[in-house]
């Protein structure tokens, strides 16, 4: 390669870092939404007619017509506020929006989206924690609220432009280092997802065992594991930093396990949710439906109560006053799962775990050719689908992650 191309070389890699830098920007408007999400909503419509379609999409175009016709009858229903509406009818749509922007702009463009996503990580934690906009958790502990999460997927976007195969005992031994690391700063879900990432990775990347359950055994063990297993680990000891409100008010929610383990207090919202879908379990309550009168989130309260994890229930009005928190409450759910459980009722939960088994068999299919950094970022997917709240940044790293298994796959069938 002579020096003039080499040039060229890097300063295209420049370019797309800068550019996944700042496409990495989060706005609020309506809802949050990434600055990368509207320009894939302006070249979608630009480039509407020559959009190119990877083999699965289409399933998932129809898959996200019945899910909008879910989310329309839902919210007349529940007579939703035309913000929610706006909100949860506009959720999938740009995030199939935002996924075949990615695939037809970086086709064939693999090494340059993992210099974007480079960018993109780095603009993520740092533009959008102090400089856009002050994220107070971030700074109460860096490692649990974004760190951890660049590193690990950092360093393995490394080997994966290099195009060199990292050893087992070097992704166990830095994977370890990091969930040491996070585990001594009061993380509890990333290590678990490295964790599951290892497990999976280490005994399983070079064999064709999984493929012997079929595909949709496969699922179904897959993901009654990682729930299950998550829930178990919560009756082990952890530690669990806050903020010193809490610590205070609700102090045995966090020095105690109670009854039923760390895991029932750190992610109560299932308490909530269980209540809020046994009220509405057909029909749900609509997109975003706010919790009046607190009445699901003392729901919450009563069984901590009940069950050995706080001193006296709070009163939730003066709590979020006290933090500043908006007015407005949402019933509590922090997972994609539980989001669409009462919001949508059984048909809407029932389109989105359909839609989590299409990608897991995408991953499922290719998995004996991929690096750890697939099954870490697959395990993360899986991990929120149950376990944490249906958000903007979520919705940003599913859409980031499905465009690079497409293109990865992609890559490997040219082989």
């Amino acid at each position: 390669m002579n020096l003039k191309n080499e040039l060229i070389i890097k300063h295209n890699n420049f370019i797309y870092t800068i550019l996944g830098v700042i496409l990495s920007i989060r706005l609020t408007f309506i809802g949050q939404i990434y600055l990368l999400e509207i320009v894939s909503v302006i070249y979608f419509f630009i480039n509407l007619r020559s959009l190119e379609y990877f083999k699965f999409f289409k399933t998932f175009i129809f898959l996200l017509f019945l899910h909008q016709i879910i989310v329309i009858f839902s919210d007349l229903y529940n007579q939703t506020e035309i913000n929610n509406f706006i909100k949860g009818f506009l959720n999938f749509p740009i995030l199939l929006i935002c996924i075949l922007f990615l695939y037809n702009f970086f086709k064939n463009k693999f090494s340059l989206y993992i210099f974007f996503l480079l960018g993109f990580y780095f603009g993520d934690n740092v533009l959008n924690n102090f400089i856009t906009s002050y994220n107070i958790f971030f700074f109460d502990n860096i490692w649990k609220w974004g760190l951890g999460f660049y590193l690990i997927s950092s360093y393995f976007l490394y080997y994966e432009l290099k195009n060199k195969k990292i050893s087992k005992f070097n992704t166990i031994f830095f994977s370890s280092i990091i969930i040491i690391i996070l585990l001594i700063n009061g993380a509890r879900a990333l290590p678990l997802v490295i964790f599951y990432s290892l497990i999976l990775f280490s005994f399983f990347s070079n064999t064709e065992t999984l493929k012997i359950f079929g595909i949709k055994k496969l699922f179904f063990v897959f993901s009654l594991i990682i729930f299950s297993t998550t829930l178990i680990i919560g009756f082990l000891p952890s530690k669990i930093n806050s903020i010193d409100y809490f610590t205070k008010v609700m102090k045995k929610n966090y020095e105690q396990q109670g009854d039923y383990g760390v895991v029932v207090s750190a992610r109560s919202e299932w308490i909530s949710m269980y209540h809020a879908f046994k009220d509405r379990p057909y029909i749900g309550h609509g997109s975003y439906p706010k919790d009046n009168n607190f009445y699901y989130t003392n729901k919450i309260g009563q069984f901590l109560y009940q069950y050995n994890y706080i001193d006296n229930i709070p009163n939730y009005e003066i709590l979020y006053n006290y933090l500043g928190l908006d007015s407005y409450k949402q019933i509590p759910t922090h997972s994609f799962f539980g989001y669409h459980l009462i919001s949508y009722g059984v048909f809407g939960v029932i389109l989105i775990t359909y839609i989590l088994f299409i990608f897991s068999k995408f991953f499922f299919n290719n998995y004996m050719q991929l690096s750890f950094f697939y099954y870490f970022q697959f395990i993360n997917f899986v991990y929120n689908f149950y376990f944490s709240p249906w958000g903007a940044s979520h919705r940003i790293y599913i859409e980031l992650f499905i465009v690079i298994l497409v293109l990865k796959s992609i890559k490997l069938s040219a082989k």
